[in-house]
């Protein structure tokens, strides 16, 4: 599974997802940083991989995190061409 950077921080970057947990955040140790963003949390949100299927989960962040413009409150799967949302950066699964 790819991750690509649609709007903000790292626009146009294209990720290659391989661990079974990647973290998405504004801090700089985050696997997906988007650091500008004061919009997203230090830890926002979670991509987790078990088996072939690829979910994504809010950590607590303080804006929370939408996939496909529906806010998420537990596990989400992920489908290629699903758009990730948090703060003002817009992420898109491939």
């Amino acid at each position: 599974m790819n991750i690509v950077i649609q709007y903000g921080p790292g626009q146009g970057k294209s990720i290659a997802l391989y661990a079974p947990r990647v973290t998405v955040g504004r801090a700089g140790e985050s696997d997906i940083a988007l650091q500008g963003d004061w919009l997203v949390s230090r830890r926002h949100c979670e991509i987790v991989r078990r088996g072939s299927i690829w979910s994504l989960v809010d950590v607590g962040s303080k804006n929370g995190t939408l996939l496909n413009g529906r806010t998420i409150n537990g596990p989400s799967v992920l489908r290629s061409g699903d758009s990730i949302r948090l703060g003002n950066c817009e992420l898109v699964v491939q």
